[in-house]
C-alpha cells in the first residue's frame, strides 16, 4: 500500500478535518488549521473543496476561522455541508461556530454561534434524519453541546456545561435514544469521563 500527498501546494499544510461525500466520492471537503487547543497550533486559511477526488482544490471561504475541527456532509445532497469552526486561538473573532452551506460552498450562513470567544470543535448529522444536528462548543475553559432538529435553521440550546475538557459527539446510526454525549478530560495521570445530560426534545 502506498500513499500520495494531495494537498501540498496550497495556502497551508495544516489540516483539521476532511470529509468525503457519501453520495459522490469525487467530492471532498478539507478544513485547514489544527482542530486543537495548544500553545503551538498551526493555523489554516479556511475550507477547501475538491470535485475530482482530491486532484485539485478550491478555497471556499471561512478564511478567518483559522482552525476547522470537523466537517459534515449531507448523505444525499453534497451541496449541503456543515463546518465546525474554532476561530482564533489567542483572540476574539466573529468567524467561529457552526457554518452551513446549501449551495456547495458559494455562500455560508452561521447557524450556531455563542460569542466571539467560543468556537465549535465537533458537528454531526443524525444518519437517520440529517436535519437533526449535534454540535460541541469549545471556549478553552467552558463549553457545552447543542442540538437542532431544524437542520441548523434555528437556535440550539446547550446540553450541558463543565469547566474543562473537550466536547465530542457521536450519533448511533440506528437508535437516537442511545446518544450519550460525554466530556473526556485529563485528570492527573488518568482520564476522567464526565456524563453530560441528554438534550431535551424541542
Amino acid at each position: 500500500t502506498t500513499f500520495e500527498p494531495i494537498f501540498n501546494d496550497y495556502g497551508t499544510g495544516s489540516t483539521g478535518a476532511i470529509a468525503i461525500a457519501g453520495s459522490n466520492p469525487e467530492i471532498l471537503w478539507l478544513g485547514t488549521g489544527e482542530g486543537a487547543n495548544t500553545r503551538a497550533n498551526s493555523l489554516g486559511d479556511g475550507v477547501y473543496k475538491s470535485t475530482d477526488g482530491g486532484a485539485t482544490w478550491t478555497n471556499m471561504g471561512l478564511r478567518d476561522s483559522q482552525m476547522i475541527a470537523e466537517i459534515a456532509i449531507h448523505p444525499t445532497n453534497p451541496d449541503i455541508v456543515l463546518v465546525a469552526a474554532l476561530g482564533h486561538l489567542w483572540g476574539k473573532n466573529e468567524e467561529r461556530g457552526v457554518f452551513k452551506t446549501t449551495d456547495g460552498g458559494r455562500s455560508w450562513r452561521k447557524v450556531l454561534y455563542l460569542d466571539d470567544t467560543t468556537g465549535c470543535n465537533d458537528v454531526q448529522m443524525d444518519p437517520q434524519d440529517p436535519d437533526v444536528l449535534y454540535a460541541g462548543m469549545w471556549q478553552r475553559w467552558r463549553f457545552g453541546g447543542g442540538r437542532s432538529r431544524r437542520g441548523g435553521r434555528g437556535p440550539a440550546g446547550l446540553a450541558g456545561q463543565v469547566s474543562v475538557g473537550t466536547y465530542q459527539v457521536t450519533v448511533h446510526a440506528g437508535d437516537e435514544s442511545s446518544i450519550r454525549p460525554v466530556v473526556v478530560r485529563a485528570e492527573g495521570d488518568g482520564v476522567k469521563q464526565v456524563q453530560v445530560r441528554k438534550q431535551p426534545e424541542e
